[in-house]
């Protein structure tokens, strides 16, 4: 969740709803974190997130490495900056009660191949986000935050 070049609350929402109105403030929450964390402030970026927060990739929700509560997403970009790995918040696009966060993903040079932008659905109630579903393609992400419940 990070933005070296400090650009992730530049973020815009897209006219892409379907259901109910999201609220501003939703928006702003998730801006605000990646934000914090392209600054470096992981408590802030952190704060942001539900204590019980479930963070985990669309194919393998109880994979290794599943984020299942703050302190564990907290620990997660701790080892990705760590890591030398950032990302950029590319859009927030509001598709009824969520929130698809496009995301381009940096990684070191040794690595190989900067991967394409991903997808994440964000899910916020009570002012806190509850779940972060990670897609591998921007498209698979807004697929599922269209579908049904």
């Amino acid at each position: 969740m990070t933005s070296d070049s400090g650009h992730a609350s530049k973020g815009r929402s897209g006219g892409d709803r379907t259901n109910s109105p999201m609220s501003n403030k939703d928006l702003e929450l998730v801006r605000g974190a990646w934000a914090a964390f392209a600054a470096g402030d992981l408590e802030a970026a952190t704060a942001a997130l539900d204590p019980h927060v479930r963070w985990y990739a669309a194919d393998e929700p109880d994979a290794d490495g599943t984020c299942h509560n703050r302190v564990d997403a907290r620990a997660f970009l701790q080892r990705a900056r760590a890591d030398g790995v950032s990302a950029e918040l590319l859009e927030l696009r509001e598709v009824g009660d969520r929130i698809v966060s496009i995301i381009q993903t940096h990684v070191p040079a040794d690595w190989g191949e900067q991967p394409p932008p991903h997808g994440e659905v964000v899910t916020v109630r009570d002012g806190k986000i509850i779940e972060m579903v990670v897609y591998a393609t921007v498209d698979e992400a807004l697929q599922a935050a269209r579908a049904p419940d």
